[in-house]
C-alpha cells in the first residue's frame, strides 16, 4: 500500500464521517506489530465497579474482538467493526462507536464516531482521563489519555485536503496527519470531527491514549463481596495520621 495510497483514503475518511457518505475501498492489509514500554497505574474509580460490571456483562457474545469502550464518568458505548468492503463506514446508530480497520494495520486502536453522535462525547475527554476497552469475550485492557489534538482542515470539501494544526499552526498533509496520529502502534485513537458555523467538516480531533497496567482485578468478575473488601483495604492503607484515635481502638479490637 502507497503513501499516496494512505493519504487519498484518510481524506476521504474524514470527510465521510462528516457528511455520512460511506465510500467503498478494497485496500491491501498489512500488520504492524510493536510493543513499547506502558506505564503503570491503579484504577482510581472504584465507585464505578456497578456501573461498569453490567455493561461488561450486555457486551459478552462470546468472541474476542472489540465490543465496548468506558469512560467512568463520561461514556459507555458499544463498539462494532467495519465491513471489510467498506472502511470508510461509520456507524450512525446511537450510542455507537466504530473501529477503525486501517488503523489496526499499524497496531493501533481507532475508534471513529460522529460529531452528531457518539462522537460528541470525545471533546469532554481530558488528559489522565482512564478508558477502558471490553472484548465480546468480557477481557479488558486498560488505556490513559495523554494527548489531545485538534486540526482544521483547508478546504473541508476535498479529499486532498491540506489540515493545520490548530496548537501550533503547522500545516499537515493528510499523508503526514495519517502518519503522525496512527503510524505510531501500541495506541487508542479517538476520532470526530469538529463543526464550525455551517462547516460541518472543518476540523478534526483525536484523543490519543496510551496502556496501562493496573492493580485493580477483572472487575466485571468481581462479586459485592470482594468489591467490599477492596474499598476496606484501601481505608486500611491510608496514612495513619489520617485515622481518629477512635477508629485505630475499633480496628484493634
Amino acid at each position: 500500500m502507497t503513501r499516496r495510497f494512505l493519504c487519498a483514503l484518510l481524506a476521504v475518511i474524514l470527510l465521510s464521517m462528516a457528511t455520512g457518505v460511506a465510500i467503498t475501498f478494497s485496500p491491501n492489509r498489512i500488520a504492524i506489530t510493536s510493543g513499547p514500554r506502558i506505564d503503570v497505574s491503579l484504577f482510581s474509580n472504584v465507585a464505578a465497579l456497578s456501573n461498569f460490571k453490567p455493561f461488561v456483562a450486555d457486551l459478552k457474545n462470546g468472541r474476542t474482538e472489540l465490543a465496548g469502550i468506558f469512560a467512568g464518568g463520561q461514556f459507555a458505548f458499544r463498539v462494532i467493526q467495519q465491513p471489510a468492503e467498506n472502511p470508510a463506514f461509520v456507524s450512525t446508530l446511537p450510542d455507537t462507536l466504530t473501529e477503525f480497520r486501517m488503523a489496526g494495520y499499524y497496531n493501533t486502536i481507532g475508534l471513529l464516531g460522529h460529531d452528531y453522535l457518539a462522537g460528541r462525547s470525545f471533546l469532554n475527554l481530558k488528559i489522565g482521563q482512564e478508558v477502558i476497552l471490553v472484548s465480546g469475550n468480557g477481557t479488558t485492557k486498560y488505556f490513559k489519555v495523554n494527548d489531545i489534538q485538534s486540526y482544521q482542515a483547508i478546504t473541508p470539501d476535498s479529499p486532498y485536503s491540506r489540515f493545520v494544526d490548530l496548537s501550533t499552526q503547522e500545516q499537515l498533509s493528510a499523508e503526514e496527519l495519517f502518519d503522525k496520529i496512527y503510524a505510531k502502534g501500541n495506541i487508542l485513537v479517538l476520532q470526530t470531527c469538529i463543526p464550525n458555523g455551517n462547516i460541518a467538516s472543518w476540523g478534526r480531533i483525536f484523543v490519543i491514549a496510551r496502556p496501562i497496567s493496573h492493580l485493580t482485578p477483572s472487575v466485571d468478575q468481581l462479586s459485592p463481596a470482594i468489591s467490599n473488601a477492596l474499598v476496606g483495604i484501601r481505608f486500611l492503607m491510608q496514612p495513619a495520621a489520617n485515622s481518629h484515635p477512635g477508629q485505630k481502638l475499633a480496628l484493634q479490637r
